[in-house]
């Protein structure tokens, strides 16, 4: 009986060192688009590097991402061996506009509501409804931390996995006037942006201040994917009206982040 009981002892302390490093994070912050998923090309003329719009230019990698927020749950299940080191299974999900160059070219679009934009055509009206971009990446990997005393810990971490990248639509609704005849034209213009899948990765180090609260910076690269949808558009006269309909790839877009981050960890 006594043999039993040290023997259970033993499994339960075992187990008490192995789940003693377990743990489970939620964090909220910033993500900055690094490399060419943060430009674009934009002149006088219009925009002319651009993933999302350019059709004939098939080559383009420029993402033309703005500054946008970051969430991650991440859950870390300790080693008995190490202590501090743990395998982690990890969700980060990003929500990003577009940049500023983009976003001053759509508004003094819109500016133009009203004036005569050519020397027989003026703009009544004019919306658009830019895209956004959304990434979802679960990923699975290693963790160490350090702690430097009962207040404060330090960590570094990296993880490999999966992005799926969402792009949500485009729209465009436009009415102009024809000044020789005053006809009168409406158009609209929606891409519907396909889903895609890339292999992604992230390295990242942090502090953790009263075992609880969680500051990190972390590097992600979400991987390279081809811009793939379906553009629909009605253009419609006083006299009549005509749809299109078809399919279109334009240009490439790989999404790098740098973020910064704030959290619990329980």
């Amino acid at each position: 009986m006594k043999k039993v009981t040290i023997f259970t002892l033993a499994i339960l302390m075992g187990c008490g060192a192995l789940f003693a490093q377990n743990n489970f994070r939620i964090t909220v912050g910033g993500s900055m688009p690094l490399g060419d998923f943060g430009k674009a090309k934009v002149t006088s003329d219009g925009i002319e590097q651009w993933a999302l719009a350019n059709y004939d230019d098939n080559h383009s990698k420029k993402g033309g991402a703005g500054m946008g927020f970051t969430i991650g749950l991440q859950g870390k299940i300790g080693f008995s061996g190490v202590e501090g080191l743990g395998a982690t299974i990890s969700v980060d999900g990003f929500f990003n506009w577009l940049n500023q160059d983009i976003n001053d070219f759509y508004e003094e679009c819109e500016d133009q509501a009203g004036t005569i934009v050519s020397e027989n055509i003026k703009l009544n009206y004019y919306s658009v409804n830019k895209p956004k971009y959304i990434n979802i990446a679960p990923m699975v990997g290693l963790n160490y931390q350090y702690n430097i005393n009962d207040e404060i810990g330090i960590y570094t971490g990296f993880g490999v996995g999966a992005n799926i990248r969402y792009i949500t639509d485009f729209e465009l609704d436009e009415k102009a006037t024809n000044l020789d005849n005053y006809s009168h034209v409406t158009i609209r213009e929606n891409l519907e942006y396909h889903s895609a899948l890339s292999f992604a990765y992230k390295i990242g180090v942090g502090a953790i201040i009263s075992k609880r609260f969680v500051i990190g910076i972390d590097y992600f690269n979400l991987g390279m994917s081809k811009i793939k949808g379906t553009f629909f558009g009605n253009i419609k006269d006083d006299y009549e009206s005509e749809n299109e309909t078809f399919s279109f790839r334009a240009g490439k877009v790989n999404p790098m982040f740098l973020t910064l981050s704030i959290g619990v960890q329980f």
